[in-house]
């Protein structure tokens, strides 16, 4: 694979690392049946996979002292399953022409420049190796992508060594792991993989499991947090050969797949796509809103006149859009008849354009993880009405004004601020979370959270958003008046036209009609 540049980064979404690790048993014979068996489960399931190999430099890897006899139980394991250049190069070539992604654990620093030689395409870290500074040093040199298993080590620990990576522009991905073979249910503790997602934003977090090849409820549970690459130790039994405790066989490692394809199914794309079936049901569930009463048509029909009851009727009027105030009969209603849906005025009010993006702003803020100051002033602003807000508009959350001033300003999808300049106000706009787009007197700028865009005194600018985003204003003192817009249309409208400002989040702003007080 060689040099990964910027825009050709291995992708790791979704890949599956089967481990052979010794489970080739010192044989190529039964090594390549292993790739061949887990192989067709891959094109079976149309999943990418890499087979993965061990690679030890067993002569200058293990002790002298330890070559004849050793307490370390690994020893024999090792010197029994000991293969050649020659036998690794025919299993890696067998894994490619099995479809398959190649990649290699090396133990020692002569085992990089094996697994360079035979150009395999990822390069592995085991959990043992996470903290060996030296092989760390020599695995990055190699230019691959690297998958490193993170088991047994402090989140201080995972921090040098993400660090450690970023530092040498390493194209990596972690792996929570825990090294217990086989680890039991209670110790799997897959709700770290969150902890590393949100901490270490842009790399990819997968599962390193040993746990036994019949648990496949911890696939999914890893799925759910955010996992999106999943190891597994893999073999094939023979009337001579029994698998360990933690290494699937072919059939397991399909049901295992199986699992995880029936968790993404479940998980979704992330948006919540209403399902007809699903409304009909809900429907064929909820209350309707029956006359208690007669009711002459053009009466204002008030909480009083009526009552809720199980089942509504097509048509109907829900008890959830009934609202007092703003409904008219239609025609002349009889005790205990359904209230039509049409005598309901749903034209939304000064109350619903306020709240109902204000909802929207709070979520953005929450998923952003942003705490605002327990003081702070918020503005919506509305150059061309409530009723055009969701087009153009932003709102303004002012925490400090005196020799310097800090807002946050969050824009909705799709939501623009018209074109504009300050004459006493300097101005720097700090990316928090999403995308922003700016345009200073026709310069145009994309900005993602991190960047700042300096806006000088006197320039126009303009910005908008196509996905949402949220960013901190830092200027020079505010001053009221001092936006002066290319619309002389704005700049005619008094502030309060274009100004709706709230206090805590105006739960005191509105009365029991809706309107604004």
């Amino acid at each position: 694979m060689g040099y990964m540049s910027p825009t050709n980064k291995f992708d790791f979404t979704d890949l599956f690392t089967l481990e052979m690790a010794n489970n080739h048993q010192g044989s190529v014979d039964h090594g390549l049946k292993i790739i061949s068996e887990c192989g067709k489960v891959v094109k079976e399931h149309g999943v990418r996979a890499a087979m993965k190999l061990q690679f030890r430099d067993l002569d200058t890897f293990i002790h002298p002292a330890d070559k004849k006899k050793s307490d370390n139980k690994h020893v024999a394991r090792f010197q029994s399953t000991k293969l050649a250049k020659k036998d690794f190069k025919i299993l890696v070539d067998a894994v490619r022409k099995a479809g398959m992604v190649t990649m290699a654990t090396p133990f020692d620093e002569a085992s990089v420049e094996l697994l360079k030689e035979l150009n395999i395409d990822i390069l592995k870290i085991a959990s043992c190796s996470a903290k060996d500074w030296p092989l760390l040093e020599k695995a990055v040199s190699a230019g691959k992508p690297i998958i490193v298993s993170v088991g047994g080590m402090t989140i201080d620990e995972t921090d040098r060594l993400v660090s450690f990576l970023d530092h040498r522009y390493a194209h990596f991905a972690l792996m929570h792991c825990v090294a217990i073979y086989p680890t039991p249910n209670e110790k799997l503790n897959l709700g770290y993989i969150e902890v590393l997602r949100k901490r270490y934003p842009g790399v990819t977090i997968g599962f390193s499991t040993h746990e036994e090849p019949e648990n496949m409820s911890a696939i999914q549970v890893a799925y759910a947090k955010g996992a999106r690459i999943f190891e597994r130790h893999v073999g094939v039994a023979t009337k001579t050969i029994s698998l360990n405790a933690y290494s699937s066989t072919p059939e397991q490692l399909s049901r295992w797949i199986s699992a995880w394809k029936a968790a993404k199914a479940a998980d979704g794309a992330g948006d919540r796509e209403i399902d007809p079936r699903e409304l009909a049901d809900l429907n064929s569930l909820k209350r309707g809103v029956f006359a208690k009463k007669p009711i002459k048509k053009g009466a204002q029909i008030k909480r009083s006149d009526v009552y809720f009851a199980f089942p509504y009727r097509p048509g109907q009027l829900s008890s959830g859009d009934f609202r007092d105030g703003f409904v008219t009969a239609d025609r002349s209603y009889k005790t205990d008849e359904p209230v039509a849906h049409e005598t309901r005025d749903f034209a939304p009010t000064v109350r619903d354009l306020v709240y109902h993006p204000i909802h929207e702003v709070k979520a953005m803020l929450n998923m952003a993880g942003i705490a605002l100051p327990m003081d702070f002033a918020l503005e919506i602003s509305h150059h061309y009405g409530l009723e055009n807000f969701r087009k153009v508009g932003v709102v303004i959350i002012d925490c400090i004004n005196r020799e310097y001033c800090k807002k946050i300003l969050v824009q909705l999808p799709g939501q623009e601020h018209p074109y504009h300049h300050h004459l006493q106000k300097e101005e720097a706009f700090h990316v928090l979370w999403g995308v922003l787009e700016i345009d200073l007197e026709g310069r145009r700028m994309t900005l993602r959270a991190g960047d700042i865009a300096v806006v000088p005194r006197g320039v126009k600018h303009r910005f908008w958003s196509e996905s949402g985003v949220i960013f901190e204003e830092v200027s020079s003192t505010h001053f009221n008046n001092d936006s002066f817009y290319e619309d002389p249309g704005i700049n005619l409208l008094p502030r309060e036209a274009r100004k709706t400002k709230l206090a805590n989040w105006g739960r005191h702003h509105f009365d029991a009609a809706g309107n604004t007080r």
